[in-house]
């Protein structure tokens, strides 16, 4: 990121800057999606093979462990997700300031988060739960 002391005083410069940081963002944000995507899609397959009747204890036991170490992956993903969002969007700020136009709100960025790490939360809880229910 650029300090705000060695930060260029060209607006050219500065808005080239500020469409490269949105091309970073853009893309992990897309990557970010495209994760939980298919985290979701394999939670749920899994889901489906450990509902079975006919499927072995010992294989059960290890999806259910899968469904929990993907969940915490998750949830500690989402929360240093969230961090680098915060970090992301300070940096950008400072962008916006020297050219003086309007900021990009990154609010809506914060609640996907948080509501994706909520999500996962509860896939984490719910797996540790059915550790001990089956």
């Amino acid at each position: 990121m650029i300090a705000t002391a060695n930060a260029p005083t060209d607006s050219s410069v500065v808005a080239k800057h500020l469409v490269s940081y949105f091309g970073v963002f853009q893309h992990h944000w897309d990557t970010y999606l495209k994760a939980h995507a298919l985290l979701y899609s394999v939670i749920g397959a899994i889901a489906g093979y450990v509902f079975k009747p006919d499927i072995p204890a010992a294989q059960r036991t290890v999806l259910i462990c899968l469904v929990i170490a993907a969940a915490a992956t998750a949830v500690l993903g989402g929360l240093s997700c969230f961090r680098w969002v915060v970090e992301f969007e300070a940096e950008m700020h400072k962008l916006e300031a020297i050219l003086g136009g309007a900021r990009f709100p990154f609010s809506g960025t914060r609640r996907v988060i948080t509501l994706f790490s909520a999500a996962s939360g509860v896939f984490l809880i719910v797996g540790i739960a059915a550790l001990f229910w089956f």
